[in-house]
C-alpha cells in the first residue's frame, strides 16, 4: 500500500497503518480501547482503516510522544468515491473537517504545539473530471492528476482560495516540510524548490 514508501524499517519511522494494533510499550486506556474496537467490532478489514480510529490513534500518539512531525493519512473519502457513493463521500468529507477542527483545537491548546505548528493538508490524487468518471483516478482519467493544497500555521499568510494560474507539485512537499522544520532536504534527483509559504 501507499504507506510502504515511508520505509518504516529502513528509516526507523514509527508507522501504524491498515488495522495494525498499537503495540508501543505501556498502552493507555484509550489505546487499549482502540485495539479492542479494531479486533472485536470491525469484521471487514479491507482497504483503509476507519478514519475515526486512525484519528484517535494519532491523537494518542501525539499526547504520549510529542513528535516534531506527524503524517496522518485518512482514506475513507477515497473508499466511498471508488464505490461511487457520493452521499457517503460528502459525509466523510464533512467528518474529515470535524477531525481537522478537533486536531487544530488540540494543537492550539497544547503548550509546545500552540502557535508553533503548521498543518499541510493535501491529497495524493484528484478525481476524474467527467460525471461518469468522478470515482476513478489514474493515468487515463483526465483531471485526476490535479489535487489541492491547504496550509495553516504561524507565519502563513491567510490568502483564502488562490485562483491565479500557477503550478505546484507534490514533489515540493518534502523540501517544504524540511524548511518549516529549519532543516535542509536535498533529494538525489532534481526537484522543484520548496513552496514559499512565509
Amino acid at each position: 500500500m501507499y504507506f510502504l514508501i515511508l520505509g518504516e524499517e529502513r528509516n526507523a519511522l514509527p508507522v501504524n497503518a491498515g488495522y495494525e494494533n498499537i503495540e508501543s510499550g505501556s498502552l493507555s486506556n484509550s489505546e487499549q480501547l482502540i485495539n479492542k474496537i479494531q479486533n472485536e467490532t470491525i469484521d471487514r478489514k479491507e482497504g483503509y482503516r476507519h478514519d475515526a480510529l486512525t484519528f484517535e490513534m494519532a491523537k494518542e500518539y501525539l499526547k504520549k510522544n510529542r513528535p516534531k512531525i506527524l503524517y496522518l493519512g485518512l482514506g475513507e473519502t477515497d473508499e466511498f468515491a471508488h464505490r461511487e457513493r457520493y452521499d457517503l463521500y460528502l459525509q466523510q468529507a464533512n467528518n474529515f473537517d470535524k477531525i481537522l477542527s478537533e486536531l487544530w483545537h488540540w494543537v492550539q491548546t497544547t503548550p509546545g504545539y500552540k502557535d508553533n505548528t503548521t498543518f499541510i493538508i493535501t491529497t495524493d490524487h484528484g478525481r476524474g473530471k467527467k460525471t461518469e468518471k468522478w470515482g476513478r483516478h489514474g493515468y487515463f482519467t483526465s483531471g485526476s492528476s490535479q489535487t489541492w493544497l491547504a496550509v495553516i500555521g504561524p507565519g502563513i499568510q491567510a490568502l483564502g482560495e488562490i485562483k491565479e494560474d500557477q503550478q505546484i507539485f507534490q514533489k515540493q512537499l518534502a523540501q517544504t516540510i524540511a524548511a518549516l522544520l529549519g532543516e535542509k532536504f536535498e533529494a538525489n534527483h532534481r526537484i522543484a524548490s520548496p513552496l514559499a509559504l512565509r
